[in-house]
């Protein structure tokens, strides 16, 4: 191969610095216009918003300090019979500084009736952005 001559590349052309990162927000505004079922953001609880109530009703309600994680099910943080359980959730429907009203929101009486000590705590913060509806 002599000097002079400068190997080709296979392919397309470089391109300038702005248009090799326009695919990339492309990418990201596609993402961040994902359509979640004709629901407007302040008529759905925002999933930090559950895991808050959550962070702040578990102890409220008489669990332990556990780190919250939604993988762990209710008994890991000492909800062990339906009693604490029930009180759980009265915390997370009722109580006005720490219960979905705190963001302005509201859950049927019987919306987390379901939970039990085996109750995952991602199918609790589930339900309760499912069911919480904004309180106007």
């Amino acid at each position: 191969m002599s000097k002079g001559k400068k190997l080709k590349s296979k392919g397309k052309k470089p391109k300038s610095k702005a248009a090799s990162r326009r695919p990339v927000a492309q990418q990201v505004a596609k993402v961040l216009s994902v359509d979640i079922s004709g629901v407007k953001p302040d008529q759905q609880l925002g999933a930090d918003q559950v895991v808050q109530i959550l962070v702040d009703c578990i102890p409220g309600a008489g669990g332990n300090g556990n780190q919250v994680q939604l993988s762990r099910v209710l008994q890991w943080y000492g909800f062990d019979d339906q009693h604490q359980i029930d009180v759980l959730n009265s915390w997370i429907i009722g109580n006005s500084d720490y219960g979905v009203s705190k963001y302005g929101f509201r859950l049927p009486g019987d919306a987390l009736n379901f939970a039990t000590a085996s109750t995952l705590l991602s199918e609790m913060a589930d339900a309760i952005q499912d069911k919480a509806t904004p309180t106007s």
